[in-house]
């Protein structure tokens, strides 16, 4: 008997091809195509914020504005724009020929004073030194004058002796007398020396005062701005040389509605965040609270403190400012997990074996960043998918990002 070969292989390839057939439709569900695959993220307690955002302009610590106090042109810029300076640093210099000429004639005209102040000091003390000479040969001649009377008494000397020793007291008294008017003399001329040495020395302080103010010196320490003048350019008291900003430390003006008046507290935190990138820029705290309300606006007034130890912050940079009023653990999803059906919102949280999705209507709060508020509807633990959101139903089954990557 001849077997048909072809027959044979034919019958091989349908039973095959049916059997494979037969095999594809007795797949469990949740896989092959009817699998949806999706990412997960596992929900997990994050900490709460009650904020709200308002917008301000930081405000520099200090800011001044150079402007010379007397005219003159300028022959000397030492500072440049952009430099962090110390208080009394140089920044500008004004020509200073004719003040430093009357300083120099101030300073020998109160050196050649304070030399007649010492010489009148010199004849002063001279004449104190006879006076006290001539005191001590007044008193000789008293005691001789005494001794004489003694002995002319006893009739040892004659009258002639007693007279000449009389004389020789009122000698004596002449010459004190006009020591005493020496000394007043040379006093008088002590002080009119020292008056004079003193208006000098005054007018040597003026002199180098109006010196100094041809140097432009920093005020305050600080980051040194731009300027609108060069070397060699004539400035006058209203002229701006440039700017100085100490900006180490900024301030935040925030009015604050009174309906939150009760919230408010010193040290209450606030963040600063770009308006544009939406970045958070620096941490501060609130450092006053105005004890009024503003009669129009009913609002009050706060200030925050910021630092800027990387100098990322600007003064007049305008900002969004977070206050935070309170804080608290719960739970965030991210937005784009959150469909919504009819005005009801729902997540699609995973079983336990990460084989489907089970849609979960949940109640939420106010958006975070890009996150939501969970008030009920889910808890900490929980998978829930965050892709292919629209392609999901109740029950689907899914294909975890994980799993999917190994197959």
């Amino acid at each position: 008997m001849k077997i048909n070969t072809n027959l044979i292989a034919a019958a091989i390839v349908s039973g095959i091809v049916t059997g494979a057939c037969g095999q594809s439709q007795n797949r469990p569900p949740g896989f092959g195509n009817l699998a949806v695959p999706v990412e997960l993220t596992k929900v997990e307690t994050a900490t709460i914020k009650d904020s709200s955002i308002f917008l301000g302009m930081l405000e520099a610590q200090a800011r001044v504005t150079l402007q010379p106090e007397v005219a003159g042109r300028i022959v000397n810029i030492s500072a440049k724009s952009g430099q962090r300076v110390t208080r009394g640093v140089p920044i500008a210099q004004l020509r200073p020929d004719l003040d430093r000429a009357r300083l120099d004639s101030a300073i020998a005209n109160a050196n050649a004073l304070r030399a007649a102040q010492e010489a009148a000091r010199s004849r002063l003390q001279a004449a104190q030194s006879r006076e006290t000479r001539l005191l001590a040969e007044l008193e000789l001649a008293q005691s001789d004058f005494t001794r004489n009377q003694t002995l002319f008494a006893e009739g040892v000397i004659a009258k002639r002796d007693l007279e000449e020793a009389q004389r020789d007291i009122g000698v004596a008294r002449a010459n004190l007398r006009e020591a005493k008017e020496e000394i007043q003399a040379a006093r008088a001329s002590l002080d009119q020396a020292g008056g004079a040495y003193k208006q000098a020395q005054a007018q040597v302080r003026v002199e180098n005062e109006n010196l100094q103010l041809r140097q432009i010196l920093a005020p305050i320490s600080g980051i040194v701005g731009d300027f609108p003048v060069k070397q060699g350019d004539f400035v006058n008291t209203q002229s701006i040389v440039t700017t100085i900003t100490q900006n180490d430390f900024l301030n935040l003006r925030i009015s604050v509605p009174v309906n939150r008046a009760g919230q408010l507290r010193l040290g209450l935190p606030v963040e600063l965040i770009d308006p544009n990138s939406r970045q958070l820029l620096a941490r501060g705290q609130i450092n006053f609270i105005s004890p009024t309300v503003n009669d129009n606006l009913q609002t009050i007034l706060i200030k925050a403190r910021f630092t800027n130890n990387r100098g990322s912050l600007r003064d007049r940079q305008f900002v969004s400012a977070k206050i935070i009023w309170s804080e608290q653990p719960g739970i965030l999803i991210p937005t784009v997990s959150v469909s919504r059906l009819g005005g009801q919102s729902f997540v699609f949280v995973a079983t336990e074996d990460n084989q489907k999705v089970i849609q979960k209507p949940v109640k939420l709060g106010e958006i975070q960043g890009n996150s939501y508020l969970v008030i009920e509807g889910i808890q900490a633990g929980d998978n829930i998918a965050v892709t292919n959101i629209l392609k999901l139903r109740n029950e689907v089954p899914i294909i975890p990002a994980t799993e999917q990557s190994s197959r």
